[in-house]
């Protein structure tokens, strides 16, 4: 990719660098190839994260349908389910922007759940 190449966007090209650099509400990361086309192409579209409720009672995370936002159990590594789902452990979830997408504005990404 050329930066200097006048039909790419400034705004999108400031979004590319986001993610390779991070910035203040991301982390560096490397981005799939599919993710760069969709950046230069359309650009990235900010989201902010909802937090997951939880149910003491019952130990039950429900993780909000959002298809711009993965929710992962930082314990495991892996993606919670939409829906509700019962831990057994102390539990930290953590938001994570999906492809094309970055978070914006003020948030929290990162909850601890403590089992009963």
């Amino acid at each position: 990719m050329d930066s200097t190449d006048p039909t790419v966007s400034a705004a999108n090209l400031a979004a590319l660098e986001a993610i390779l650099y991070g910035d203040e509400n991301n982390d560096p990361r490397l981005p799939l190839p599919d993710e760069i086309d969709a950046i230069l192409g359309t650009g990235v579209v900010e989201v902010t994260p909802v937090a997951p409720s939880f149910d003491e009672a019952t130990d039950t995370i429900t993780i909000p349908v959002n298809a711009d936002v993965d929710y992962v159990n930082i314990n495991t590594g892996d993606t919670l389910p939409d829906g509700p789902t019962v831990i057994t452990e102390d539990t930290i979830v953590e938001a994570r922007p999906t492809a094309g997408r970055t978070f914006s504005g003020t948030f929290v990404d990162r909850w601890l759940y403590e089992v009963a």
